[in-house]
């Protein structure tokens, strides 16, 4: 149920709302003390009398609508003191899943009084705590990646098998490019290069570059590269893929591959039929052969870059600070992003939520991130081989068996790498 549709015309007075809900706690006291009150039935009197109120000193009113039956309020009522709140006191509502109770929720937010909130910012989550406090926890995902902390400061973790691929957004400054850091940072922390493989693709040429000589790198795609060589990269690890599938009994014993594609945006505008074919062809039971797609871009809309086919691959969908509404509702399919505060401030959507869960992203410094760049090149399991590189004398057969004709192969050959 969206909250859009609201007409802002004819708004009730703030005396008018509160006289509403005077008249709804004194049927749901019915002439008891507050001292006589369950300690449930206290909580939601003390939010009514939050909601009526409006006072801008309280930054959070909640509403669960599997308590509006017993006292009486229909979610009509809370929809329209939402959007009364939204003109009185500048707010802004939505609505929301509680992920401790799974039920759904509706917040009216007041900004300008956030800060009541013991706001978390971006310095207050790092990353090495949260890994720590996962090993403490004694966890045994197959792939665990740190999502953060939420408002109750506990920590998050999920397992990229379960998420399967992740598509995310955000504007400059919204913590999403710093996300993809602590995504490699955590990969990279668990796992050895013998385990765990990544395929970077950096169109912007600026986000993965520090990353070139890492040892658990298949491929990094960055400076100087152009949209062929990222589709030559995929046609392989389609055909990596495809590989895996005949040999399933053996999967087991075969590191994950990570792709991690920043700004797909280049590559849709510039061959929207074909990256979208390639992107489907590869992600048709990858994640049962141990490789994970996480895509991401700044710019959600037009709607030729965040398509429905794009959106239909990506069971897990995450979304910072966005620029407008239109955006939020394009990723995520609600409200919610553009009011984000940025800096790691995210909304987590799987595939069996109805609502996002809201999350703080964790934060990693850029000398923790070349630290820990240091740290693993110069490990000694930075010297083995790379099983999955193609040597650079097989390029020409593996480039014919995938289509290329004689003079593309010779173009793309001058510009290989020999090893």
């Amino acid at each position: 149920m969206g909250l859009s549709s609201f007409d802002k015309k004819g708004y009730k007075s703030k005396e008018k709302i509160q006289s509403q809900y005077e008249k709804k706690i004194k049927v749901f006291l019915d002439g008891r003390d507050e001292s006589e009150l369950t300690h449930k039935e206290l909580d939601i009197f003390n939010r009514l009398q939050r909601a009526m109120e409006l006072d801008p000193r309280y930054p959070e009113v909640y509403f669960g609508l599997e308590e509006e039956s017993a006292i009486g309020i229909t979610i009509a009522d809370k929809l329209n003191l939402m959007t009364d709140s939204e003109f009185l006191i500048s707010s802004y509502p939505y609505l929301w899943e509680d992920e401790l109770t799974q039920k759904t929720i509706c917040r009216i937010i007041n900004p300008e009084a956030a800060e009541l909130l013991g706001s978390i910012y971006k310095e207050d989550v790092p990353l090495k705590k949260l890994i720590k406090q996962y090993k403490e926890l004694g966890l045994n995902y197959k792939l665990p990646i740190v999502l953060g902390e939420n408002k109750q400061e506990e920590p998050k973790f999920a397992d990229l098998v379960d998420l399967k691929h992740i598509l995310m957004t955000g504007s400059t400054g919204s913590g999403k490019s710093m996300f993809e850091h602590t995504v490699i940072s955590t990969l990279t922390s668990f796992f050895t290069p013998d385990e765990l493989r990544l395929y970077l693709v950096d169109m912007k040429r600026v986000e993965f570059q520090s990353y070139e000589g890492l040892p658990y790198l298949l491929s990094l795609v960055s400076n100087g590269w152009v949209p062929d060589d990222v589709f030559i990269g995929l046609k392989w690890l389609i055909d990596e893929k495809n590989k895996r599938l005949e040999m399933v009994k053996e999967v087991s014993k075969i590191p994950y591959i990570i792709v991690i594609i920043d700004t797909f945006s280049d590559l849709i505008c510039n061959s929207p039929i074909k990256f979208q074919d390639y992107m489907r062809e590869l992600m048709d039971r990858a994640a049962e052969v141990k490789i994970h797609v996480i895509m991401c871009d700044s710019r959600p809309s037009p709607i030729d870059v965040f398509t429905p086919l794009i959106q239909g691959l990506f069971p897990t969908k995450i979304c910072f600070k966005v620029s407008n509404i239109e955006d939020s509702k394009l990723i995520i399919g609600t409200e919610g992003g553009e009011k984000l505060k940025g800096y790691g401030d995210m909304l987590l959507l799987r595939i069996n939520q109805q609502y996002p869960i809201r999350l703080q992203a964790p934060y990693i410094s850029g000398e923790e991130v070349k630290k820990l760049l240091l740290d693993n090149k110069k490990n000694d399991l930075g010297e083995k081989k790379i099983v999955y590189k193609i040597p650079y004398a097989a390029l020409p057969t593996y480039f014919k068996d995938q289509g290329f004709t004689d003079e593309e192969i010779k173009k793309l050959m001058s510009t290989a790498k020999k090893e």
